[in-house]
């Protein structure tokens, strides 16, 4: 809800802002508060998942069948 509407998203980035503007801001990318952060030079940390890959530019890729990420047995 916050990264997506653009009164939370700005209430948000003040809020931080006037707390401590060094903090980093864990957030999804391509959503209204990523782009503002970016934009306002906050510190901005992509949420990812271990069971995907990504592109250079950190989007999805999504595979036609998932095969397993794990490569080697610690057992």
């Amino acid at each position: 809800m916050i990264e997506d509407e653009i009164i939370y998203a700005d209430a948000f980035l003040e809020a931080i802002k006037s707390y401590d503007s060094n903090l980093y801001i864990f957030m999804e990318r391509e959503t209204i508060l990523w782009e503002k952060g970016i934009n306002n030079g906050f510190k901005m940390i992509s949420k990812v998942f271990i069971d995907l890959d990504y592109n250079d530019e950190g989007k999805w890729v999504l595979e036609k069948i998932k095969k397993s990420k794990i490569t080697t047995r610690s057992c």
